[in-house]
C-alpha cells in the first residue's frame, strides 16, 4: 500500500512540476493561449512585457499593429491585463527561457485542465457565445461542483468568448466525430 502511495505522490508531483504548459499535447488545433502568443513572439523586450501593468485596452494598442490576427491580439491583451505584470525575480533571466512552464497560465490552459474534468471539450469548442453568455455558463447550477477562484473565471469566459467556435475544419476529423456525437 505505502508503495502504491508513493507511485501516486510522486507521479502528481511530477506532473505538477512540469507545470500546465506541458501535457497539452494534441490540442494544436485549438486557438493558442496568451501565454502561447506571447512567448512565440520573435521580440527582445518579452521580460519587459512579463513585468508590465497595463489595461487590456493598452495592451490591444500596444500590439495593433503587429502581425498577429485580431483574436490573437485580444487574446493576448486579456492575458497580459489579468496576468501580469509578474514581479521580475520570478523570472528568468533569460527572455529564452521565458515560457509557459514559467509564466503565469492562460486562458486555453485553464480550459484543457478544468473542463475536460466534467466533460469534453465538444461542449465547449463548438459553441458560439459573448461573455456574459460564457460567464452564465459556468456559472449554472452543473457547474457547481467546480472550484474556480474570479481570475480562472475571467481567464477561462475570455478566452472562450474570443476564441470559440473553433473551425470545424481545424479540428481533426476523428475528435470531431466525436465531438458531434454529443
Amino acid at each position: 500500500m505505502k508503495k502504491i502511495n508513493l507511485i501516486v505522490i510522486l507521479a502528481l508531483f511530477l506532473f505538477l512540476a512540469g507545470g500546465l504548459a506541458e501535457g497539452f499535447e494534441g490540442y494544436e488545433w485549438m486557438p493558442e493561449g496568451g501565454c502561447q502568443i506571447l512567448t512565440s513572439l520573435n521580440r527582445s523586450d518579452l521580460l519587459t512585457l512579463a513585468t508590465t501593468n497595463k489595461t487590456e485596452e493598452e495592451w490591444e494598442k500596444f500590439f495593433a499593429d503587429t502581425e498577429l490576427t485580431e483574436e490573437q491580439v485580444k487574446t493576448l491583451a486579456a492575458y497580459l491585463a489579468l496576468q501580469m505584470p509578474v514581479p521580475k525575480n520570478k523570472l528568468p533571466p533569460n527572455v529564452k527561457e521565458l515560457t509557459c512552464d514559467v509564466l503565469p497560465y492562460d486562458g486555453q490552459m485553464v480550459v484543457l485542465k478544468v473542463c475536460q474534468n466534467c466533460h469534453g471539450l465538444g461542449q465547449v469548442v463548438l459553441q458560439e457565445k459573448d461573455l456574459t453568455a460564457w460567464y452564465i455558463q459556468i456559472g449554472a447550477r452543473s457547474h457547481n461542483e467546480i472550484e474556480l477562484d474570479e481570475k480562472d473565471s475571467q481567464l477561462i469566459v475570455t478566452y472562450l468568448s474570443i476564441n470559440m467556435p473553433v473551425s470545424e475544419e481545424a479540428i481533426p476529423e476523428a475528435l470531431l466525430e466525436s465531438f458531434m456525437s454529443y
